[in-house]
């Protein structure tokens, strides 16, 4: 039993405690409104069951945004051109989790949605990273969800 507690505990070693966004960050997220109008709004969620409790980090152009774990999402707003977006455990899980990288084009005024799952693999599991149309749809999948708040 011990080395399996210490096994749980070395995969959730990278996991923090991120901040909740207030009601009014959600509240600007969920209306797909970025910070500033000259600016684009990125929004990354994560859902599934597995791995729910290790903490995914977020980076976007090397810049840490946030951790998420499972089902929780988190937006932040980008200048205009090119930029990418990582994803990648810390921990005894990033070991066994290959890391994702996901480039995307921002105009002003644009919202730009990943979905990240991860998928369970006989050597290593991946992150699966999907772009999401922004509609109604999202906003209803998004509502329940905790908002962590961005760190830039």
């Amino acid at each position: 039993m011990g080395v399996f507690t210490a096994y749980i505990m070395a995969n959730l070693a990278g996991a923090k405690l991120g901040k909740s966004a207030t009601a009014e960050q959600k509240q600007a997220a969920l209306a797909f409104r970025p910070q500033f109008h000259d600016q684009a709004l990125l929004i990354v969620y994560r859902e599934g069951f597995a791995g729910k409790a290790a903490g995914m980090d977020l980076l976007v152009d090397d810049k840490f945004v946030a951790q998420l774990k499972s089902p929780r999402f988190t937006a932040v707003s980008v200048s205009p051109g090119g930029h990418q977006l990582s994803m990648a455990f810390g921990g005894l899980a990033g070991k066994q989790n290959q890391p994702t990288l996901e480039g995307f084009i921002a105009a002003p005024g644009d919202v730009i949605a990943f979905r990240a799952t991860m998928q369970m693999g006989m050597m290593k599991n991946r992150i699966v990273v999907e772009r999401i149309e922004t509609d109604n749809a999202l906003v209803a999948r998004l509502k329940p969800m905790v908002m962590i708040a961005p760190e830039t």
